[in-house]
């Protein structure tokens, strides 16, 4: 198997895990239960990268997709989804459903 590559281009955020302050946000615990799962799952075949346009705004600039996104979107755009250099989603995170979908869509 090749090796997957997950990027994940999130919005600012107070936490990755979404579990910060008094009303946790259900749709980062979803992406980090999936990020969870895709480690379990895969193991060494996949790279998870996860960038904050607050913490690391180069890393947003250095990617055409994410920032063509950004500049017909805006902040709307948030979060990008890449894998292995294809957007899959963008102003949302993916189902699991659509990312398994396309990681089997590649060993065919």
């Amino acid at each position: 198997m090749n090796k997957i590559v997950f990027e994940i281009f999130d919005p600012a955020l107070c936490c990755s895990t979404g579990v910060c302050g008094p009303n946790p946000d259900e749709k980062l615990i979803k992406a980090r239960n999936l990020i969870d799962k895709l480690k379990a799952d895969f193991g060494e075949y996949i790279e998870i990268k996860r960038q904050t346009i607050s913490q690391e705004p180069k890393k947003f600039l250095e990617n055409p997709s994410v920032q063509l996104l950004i500049k017909n979107e805006g902040k709307a755009a948030l979060p990008v989804c890449i894998l292995n250099g294809k957007v899959i989603t963008y102003g949302r995170y993916p189902e699991e459903k659509e990312v398994y979908s396309y990681i089997s869509s590649l060993s065919s």
